[in-house]
């Protein structure tokens, strides 16, 4: 984990959740929730409390200071150990 209990993850096979989602009380999901990698139910089958999508369609590769910020809030309010998964 990062400092301050923060995780970080990239795509994860629906077989390696378990391990990957163990001990985390939060996930953010910064691609969309339509995304074939982004299993909600398994998470919270983990044990996982609380699970937010936080995505950034494009055109820009990077977020707005706007997307940036709504991406900060859930940072700041779930609860720790928490877990961020995007793409790479």
């Amino acid at each position: 984990p990062i400092p301050g209990d923060i995780g970080l993850c990239g795509q994860l096979p629906l077989a390696m959740l378990p391990t990957a989602a163990a001990g985390y009380r939060s996930w953010v999901y910064l691609n969309a929730s339509e995304d074939p990698h982004f299993f909600p139910h398994d998470l919270a089958r983990a044990g996982v409390q609380h699970v937010e999508v936080r995505h950034f369609p494009g055109p820009s590769p990077l977020p707005s200071a706007a997307q940036a910020a709504w991406a900060l809030e859930a940072l700041d309010r779930l609860p720790r150990p928490l877990m961020i998964q995007c793409t790479s």
